[in-house]
């Protein structure tokens, strides 16, 4: 069986952490083939599985149309295509939140409302805050100013057609750092901590972040259980991130669509995430067996 891992094009061979995943798969009968989203899909795939998509941000119109033409092929592909392009747009967090569950404090910018950046503040008496396109990776463009800083010129030209969205910066993230939880074929995996380097305030190691493997605590791993079973049964793979606010933990990000899941950081990590991928192929062979034929 021939898979496809979706990817970019300045990634054609995978992340290193993707390709951990290969020889186990390969020991289950599976072969992975790189795809890069913005060229022609290849013939013989029995599935596609979204991984490291990463920059999607800079086409993101051209993106979110390639997501819905997923939906038009004959093909299980994980996460869905809905579930994709639900998630490619951060103001998800206010449905969740909408939901019952605890997010960070989120203010949203409509496009075009760069104006209202003061009053914003004011009316919820933030200090210190995080703005940040809604639909971005990476920590691109995430600011964190101070309340007497006015909005920066990329963030007003990218309002424009852009919504972004304005958070309290959640000091906790200096000390205790935000958590990522990994939940592979619809069970909870590992966790990492990250934190960020001197001076900053984004935990990717290409700002000089630090990442290792970590146990949550006990209460932080029953939310996150609790919201990935009521929020995310279709998919195949989730990284749920958090920060604690006040004195309990509150969702950053949801990320369903092509997050990293740290399988270098844990032992194991790796063959969990091949046994996930070969159940959800084999049990979509048992419920439907012509999907074994793949993509002409």
């Amino acid at each position: 069986m021939k898979i496809g891992f979706l990817t970019a094009s300045h990634l054609p061979n995978l992340t290193a952490d993707d390709r951990l995943v290969i020889p186990y798969l390969a020991t289950a009968g599976i072969e992975v083939v790189p795809v890069v989203w913005t060229e022609a899909m290849p013939a013989g795939l029995h599935a596609l599985i979204m991984r490291s998509t990463w920059a999607y941000y800079q086409q993101a119109s051209a993106f979110r149309d390639w997501l819905s033409s997923l939906a038009l092929l004959d093909l299980p592909i994980w996460n869905p295509p809905a579930t994709l392009l639900a998630n490619l747009d951060k103001r998800y967090l206010l449905d969740l939140h909408n939901h019952g569950w605890p997010i960070v404090p989120t203010e949203v910018l409509a496009p075009g409302e760069a104006s209202h950046y003061a009053h914003c503040l004011q009316a919820r008496d933030w200090h210190d805050v995080i703005v940040k396109p809604a639909v971005s990776a990476s920590g691109h463009e995430t600011h964190r100013l101070p309340s007497t800083a006015t909005l920066p010129a990329s963030l007003c030209a990218l309002n424009q057609c852009t919504a972004l969205l304005v958070q309290p910066f959640c000091q906790s993230i200096q000390t205790e750092g935000e958590w990522s939880l990994m939940f592979l074929g619809g069970q909870f995996s590992h966790a990492v901590n990250k934190r960020p380097g001197p001076n900053q305030h984004l935990v990717q190691e290409d700002y000089g972040g630090q990442t290792r493997a970590a146990a949550p605590p006990p209460d932080l791993l029953q939310l996150a259980q609790r919201l990935f079973a009521a929020e995310c049964g279709d998919c195949l793979y989730a990284r749920l991130d958090f920060v604690r606010v006040d004195d309990s933990y509150a969702l950053m990000e949801l990320e369903l669509l092509e997050p990293s899941l740290y399988l270098a950081q844990e032992p194991g990590a790796a063959a969990r995430w091949a046994g996930a991928v070969a159940t959800a192929l084999a049990q979509i062979l048992v419920d439907n067996p012509a999907s074994g034929q793949p993509r002409p």
